[in-house]
C-alpha cells in the first residue's frame, strides 16, 4: 500500500509540473500574439490572463478530472460520516435497523407472492411441486431432457419458457403472451381441459413440427371467451404464431395462469416449436450450455427435498462428465461447473414468509 501511494505521489508531481508548464506555454503565445497586434507587454499579460481565467483557477478546474482528486473527496466524505455516525449512536442504529426492516420486508411481500401464485393454481396438490435452481433459474432442454428421462425422486419434470408472440386469428393480429411448454407440463401439473386435449407426450417429439398431430396450441380460458367467445368450435381451427400455422386443440380451464410470476400467457405451444416461436435462438433445443428454460417438478411420495437435490446433483456429474468427454465442454468450464454444483438447491413451493429463494 505504501508503494502504491508513494507512487500516486510521484506521477501527481510530475503531471503538476507538465500542466504548470502546459498553461504558461499557452499564455506567453497568447501574449505574443497580443504584442504583435499593438499592445504593450504588460496590457497583453495582463489581458491574457483574463481571457484564459487566471492560471491557479484553470490548474484546479484540471486537477478535479484527475483520478486521485476523486480518491481524496471519498476519503474524505467516507471520515466526515464515520465521524457522523460515531457522534450519533442512537440515530446510527436507527438508520441500520429501518435498512433490515426494509430489506426484510421486501423478502417476505417476495415470497409470499410466490406462496399465493403457486398456492392457487388449479392443480393437483400444489403443495408437492418445487421449483428448480441453482445459481440462476435457468437451464439447457439438453440438461433439463437429462432430469426429466433420468430422475426417479421426482414424479415428473417439466419446462416452459414464456415469450411475446403474434397472433393471427382471422384478419387481426395482435402481440401476446406465449408459453412453450414441454410434453408433460399439463400431465405432471394435473391441468385438465375446459374441452379438448392440452399438449401431451406425442407432441413433443420432433423439433419444428412437434409430432404426428403436427403444430398444436392450447388457448388459455380467457383468450377463448375474448377473442372465440367461449365457442367449442375453436377446437380444430388454425390460428398462426409468429406467422405459421397451428391447429387448436384445447382450452385450459378458468384461473389457470401458466406457472411463472408476473407472466399470464394467452397460448401454449410445444416445446418442440422453439425453432418458429423463438427464431433468433433456432438451435436452442440442441445446445447443452444454452440456458433459457425454467424447470418445476412434483416430489415423489415420501421422497424429500433433501434426497432430491442429492440425487439431481449425482446427475448433473454425469451431465457434465459426459459432456466434457464427447468435446461439448472446455476443461476451464468443467472447473467452473464444479464450482456451482455445490450451490444447487431444489426450491420448495415457499411457505408464506419464507426466506428461501424460490428459483423463478
Amino acid at each position: 500500500m505504501r508503494k502504491l501511494a508513494n507512487l500516486l505521489r510521484r506521477n501527481r508531481s510530475r503531471m503538476e509540473q507538465d500542466l504548470d508548464r502546459e498553461l504558461r506555454y499557452h499564455l506567453d503565445r497568447r501574449v505574443q500574439d497580443l504584442v504583435s497586434s499593438g499592445l504593450s507587454d504588460s496590457e497583453a499579460r495582463r489581458k491574457a490572463a483574463i481571457e484564459i481565467g487566471g492560471l491557479a483557477q484553470v490548474q484546479e478546474e484540471v486537477r478535479d478530472t484527475w483520478f486521485w482528486s476523486w480518491l481524496h473527496e471519498l476519503a474524505r466524505d467516507v471520515r466526515y460520516a464515520s465521524r457522523t455516525l460515531l457522534g450519533s449512536p442512537g440515530f446510527t442504529v436507527t438508520a441500520i435497523l429501518s435498512l433490515a426492516l426494509g430489506i426484510g420486508a421486501n423478502t417476505a411481500i417476495f415470497s409470499i407472492l410466490h406462496a399465493l401464485v403457486l398456492r392457487s393454481l388449479p392443480v393437483a396438490d400444489p403443495q408437492k411441486l418445487v421449483v428448480i435452481s441453482r445459481s440462476g433459474p435457468s437451464f439447457s432442454y439438453p440438461l433439463f431432457s437429462n432430469f426429466r428421462d433420468r430422475s426417479e425422486a421426482l414424479e415428473g419434470v417439466f419446462a416452459f419458457r414464456t415469450l411475446p408472440w403474434r397472433l393471427s386469428a382471422g384478419s387481426v393480429t395482435e402481440r401476446i403472451t406465449g408459453a412453450m411448454v414441454s410434453g408433460n407440463y399439463f400431465e405432471v401439473l394435473g391441468i385438465r381441459p375446459v374441452i379438448g386435449t392440452t399438449i401431451s407426450a406425442e407432441d413433443d417429439v420432433k423439433p419444428g413440427s412437434g409430432g404426428w398431430r403436427g403444430a398444436v396450441a392450447v388457448l388459455s380460458h380467457s383468450l377463448w371467451m375474448r377473442k372465440f367467445g367461449g365457442q367449442k368450435s375453436v377446437i380444430g381451427t388454425s390460428i398462426l404464431l409468429n406467422g405459421h400455422p397451428f391447429t387448436v386443440v384445447g382450452v385450459t380451464p378458468q384461473g389457470f395462469s401458466g406457472t411463472e410470476v408476473g407472466e399470464a400467457p394467452d397460448v401454449f405451444a410445444s416445446m418442440m416449436m422453439q425453432p418458429v416461436l423463438w427464431p433468433g435462438n433456432p438451435n436452442a433445443l440442441r445446445q447443452p450450455r444454452n440456458n433459457w428454460l425454467r424447470i418445476m417438478a412434483r416430489l415423489k411420495t415420501g421422497i424429500d427435498l433433501r434426497q432430491a437435490e442429492a440425487e439431481l446433483t449425482t446427475l448433473l456429474l454425469q451431465f457434465n462428465e459426459e459432456m466434457f468427454k464427447s468435446g461439448g465442454i472446455t476443461d476451464s468450464s468443467r472447473r467452473r461447473l464444479a464450482k456451482h454444483i455445490l450451490n444447487f438447491p431444489i426450491s420448495p413451493t415457499p411457505q408464506c414468509g419464507g426466506r428461501g429463494n424460490p428459483g423463478w
